[in-house]
């Protein structure tokens, strides 16, 4: 057999092995069940007035093995920018799969102004994706957040204890703010036949978790700019300021279950999320509901479907040290679905393109700061006096 038939035939191989990689983690999603219901979020200002409703259509899956897949369908409330998107999410008992579709996009036009336009047709546009190590969803929304709260938390809390260090997962964006890593989760649970479900929870601010040094926070990222730095240690010293009530953040309250398969799961539930110290007055309200199920439902994929060109956002390969951080990496899918080995080549093609950025270096306080600078001016004025003296001096001159 010639080389470049060997060739071929490992490439085929290859190509088959990952194809096979992918229909394997879709055979493997068994649902108990399968729940859709809606969620509705609402900012009040003042205890009184709502300023701000976004509702969500979801649907929720679970199997026995604690693998996941949820669907969130939504609209934003803006009668000029009604951009409507449908995030598929999904969990493989490692990693978060997720991408997000939508029928319209953005567009700047020639008087500065935004408009949507139609996302026609969907195989030639791109759509973005997500990838992140599990087992929370902390790179998306406080929606998501919360529906995993209330569906699947009881597989991570332990039944002998009432209160645990949990990712604060109603925060905004959880790794811009350290308010999603420096609280504690009080919580009861409910037991049933397959796992147990949460009933209650709140999450309340435990000073001992706050550092003004971002490395206490390994999810979080690393500020990248003067700026970033800036606003997270305005976000520490606001948090460090909190006291009674306030340290109280976000409360939960399961209303009604129902029971599927053995499986406990919520008919009703709610949510209070607390102001925050840049909007004092302004609180959140969830408020969510199942309005359909299905036990056991069939020919349920695992994985996000993938539509039209796909361009991933993968965290897997984070990381952070006193020194360098990386955040993520960038590539597009192929024909052959989701990658979930982050040896895959295109991942290390990805990471030779995308080395570590250095941390920024800490900044110094207001006296030292002055100090040095005053050393810096003089040094400039020394550095050229110094090479004019050099210049002229004499050939016989005893100089060092």
């Amino acid at each position: 057999m010639r080389a470049s038939q060997w060739i071929k035939l490992l490439l085929a191989g290859a190509s088959w092995i990952a194809s096979q990689r992918v229909v394997l983690s879709e055979a493997a999603f068994n649902p108990l069940y399968a729940a859709q219901g809606e969620l509705v979020f609402e900012s009040i200002r003042d205890q009184q007035k709502v300023v701000f409703r976004q509702v969500f259509r979801f649907n929720v899956a679970e199997d026995e093995t604690h693998k996941w897949r949820l669907d969130l369908d939504t609209e934003y409330p803006d009668p000029k920018l009604p951009i409507k998107s449908l995030e598929k999410v999904a969990y493989d008992g490692k990693d978060v799969y997720s991408v997000v579709y939508s029928p319209q996009r953005t567009v700047r036009t020639a008087t500065g102004q935004t408009q949507l336009v139609p996302n026609e047709p969907i195989a030639s546009n791109q759509f973005p994706a997500r990838v992140c190590s599990g087992p929370y969803p902390i790179d998306h929304s406080s929606a998501i957040g919360l529906i995993w709260l209330a569906f699947l938390s009881g597989n991570h809390l332990d039944q002998s204890i009432q209160k645990v260090r949990f990712p604060n997962l109603l925060t905004t964006y959880a790794r811009r703010d350290p308010m999603a890593w420096i609280c504690d989760l009080d919580y009861a649970l409910a037991q049933s036949e397959k796992r147990p479900l949460l009933t209650w929870g709140r999450f309340s601010v435990n000073k001992s978790y706050i550092s003004k040094s971002t490395l206490a926070y390994p999810q979080m990222d690393e500020p990248e700019t003067p700026s970033d730095y800036t606003r997270v240690q305005k976000q520490i010293a606001q948090y460090s300021a909190l006291s009674g009530d306030l340290l109280t953040r976000a409360s939960y309250y399961l209303e009604e279950t129902n029971a599927i398969n053995g499986v406990l799961i919520p008919q009703r539930f709610r949510c209070e999320v607390q102001s925050v110290p840049d909007y004092p007055t302004i609180t959140g309200r969830f408020e969510g509901i199942v309005t359909n199920t299905t036990p056991a439902p069939r020919d349920t994929k695992l994985m996000p479907s993938l539509l039209g060109k796909i361009h991933v956002q993968d965290r897997r390969v984070r990381y952070k040290n006193r020194s360098s951080f990386r955040r993520e990496v960038y590539y597009d899918l192929g024909s052959s679905g989701w990658i979930t080995d982050t040896n895959e080549p295109a991942i290390m093609t990805a990471l030779a393109a995308k080395p570590a950025r250095r941390v920024i270096p800490v900044i110094m306080n207001s006296t030292l700061h002055k100090t040095v600078v005053a050393l810096f001016v003089v040094v400039l004025g020394i550095a050229p006096l110094y090479l004019f003296l050099r210049k002229r001096r004499p050939l016989n001159a005893n100089w060092p």
